[in-house]
C-alpha cells in the first residue's frame, strides 16, 4: 500500500485501489471452474459493497 499524505490525490488513490482489486478478482476467478461459482462470488461482492 502507498503511504497516504495530506497532499495525496484521492482519485488517484482510488484508481490504484480499483486496479489492485481487479487484479485480485481476476486471480480469484481463475481458481473457479464454473460460471455459476463466478456469479455467486460476484453477487457476494456486490452485496458486501
Amino acid at each position: 500500500m502507498k503511504k497516504i499524505t495530506s497532499t495525496t490525490n484521492i482519485s488517484k488513490l482510488t484508481q490504484d485501489f480499483d486496479i489492485e482489486l481487479m487484479e485480485i478478482l481476476k486471480s480469484e476467478v481463475r481458481k473457479f471452474k464454473t460460471i455459476k461459482t463466478y456469479n455467486n462470488l460476484r453477487n457476494s461482492i456486490i452485496q458486501a459493497a
